[in-house]
């Protein structure tokens, strides 16, 4: 009987090793699942703020290419208007169509014709290079109607190909922040441009963006640091290489995680950058890492509960075995069995 008990004991111990080994098993799963799991939502983030960077990029482009096709198809009109006048109402007409708050024609000379009739400052660099047949966007300056603004310009050509002038169109920044109030991360998420300096050329206001500074990458180094060793002279090698990329900057004031992506826009030394705070982003991570948690929680109850019932039904096995082999089962005292083996003693 003894023997017995020990065999039983003995397979009862391989069997809980043997679930407490399938319950260690099933933990290390699960963690790495969760894991796994972790990496793919954060990288399905990643791409979805890449997807609405590209979404507005494509928007501002578009926005940018039909500014110069206007000013293109208006430059090659100019030759039908006799009168200085006659040029500036149309001029009006245009700007007042698209987004212009004012076009300017300036010749060789300098000499410059405003749809506004005002005078002109023709010293800008933006139309400098279209004097040289260069169309460009001009860095940003302060209108004179108290705008942050851009010049659109576009070369006014002879019939000869050769440059008689300059088109240029004033537009305030603030036509392009409509195209950044495209709503991502139920609005948490918002987006801006900065040129490769890293300055401002349009900012939002929206609730999350850090407000204070003209300067992107001085709002970084000021409030933080970039996550994986990354450094702000890398991320502006790849803006300037027109790589697109990712980072992810712990800001030390207020413990905001953000994660920013990065995008060159069609105007030289533009770029899109389109943040959104991680916590957003972990929130339906943690739902499903928590139900993950959950699961394998559960799953060790279970195997708890089965080692309980599994040992409890060996006691109570063990306990019926010794009643049949110890008790007599009419006088209810000691069996003959029971009896010799406390006469051996």
């Amino acid at each position: 009987m003894t023997i017995d008990r020990s065999i039983n004991l003995k397979n009862l111990k391989y069997l809980i090793a043997g679930l407490l080994a399938i319950a260690a098993a099933v933990v290390c799963l699960n963690v790495f699942f969760i894991a796994s799991l972790k990496n793919a939502m954060n990288q399905e983030a990643d791409e979805y703020l890449g997807e609405i960077s590209e979404h507005i990029a494509a928007m501002i482009n578009e926005r940018v290419e039909n500014g110069f096709q206007t000013l293109r198809t208006t430059a090659r009109s100019l030759h039908l208007f006799d009168s200085e006048e006659e040029m500036q109402s149309y001029l009006q007409v245009v700007g007042e169509e698209n987004n212009f708050s004012r076009i300017t024609f300036i010749d060789p000379e300098g000499n410059g014709y405003a749809s506004d009739g005002e005078s002109i400052d023709t010293s800008n660099e933006g139309i400098r290079k279209a004097m040289r047949g260069e169309e460009n966007v001009s860095d940003v300056f302060v209108a004179a109607d108290g705008k942050t603004s851009v010049f659109y310009s576009v070369p006014v050509y002879e019939n000869d190909d050769s440059v008689a002038g300059v088109l240029a169109g004033t537009s305030s920044v603030e036509t392009l922040k409509s195209f950044l109030d495209v709503e991502s991360f139920g609005g948490e998420g918002f987006s801006q441009i900065v040129d490769y300096d890293g300055n401002y050329v349009v900012q939002s206001d929206n609730k999350n963006a850090v407000k204070g500074y003209d300067n992107h990458f001085t709002m970084i180094e000021n409030n933080g640091t970039l996550e994986g060793g990354k450094t702000i002279g890398q991320v502006r090698e790849a803006m300037a290489a027109n790589e697109r990329g990712t980072f992810r900057f712990d800001n030390r004031n207020d413990g905001v995680t953000r994660i920013a992506n990065y995008i060159s826009l069609a105007v030289p030394d533009w770029y899109l950058f389109s943040i959104v705070p991680l916590s957003v982003v972990s929130a339906q991570t943690q739902v499903t890492i928590d139900f993950a948690i959950a699961i394998s929680c559960v799953m060790i109850a279970l195997f708890i509960v089965v080692l309980f019932l599994l040992y409890r039904n060996y006691r109570k096995s063990n306990e019926r075995l010794e009643t049949l082999a110890f008790v007599d089962p009419v006088t209810g005292g000691m069996s003959r069995l029971k009896f010799e083996m406390e006469a051996e003693k």
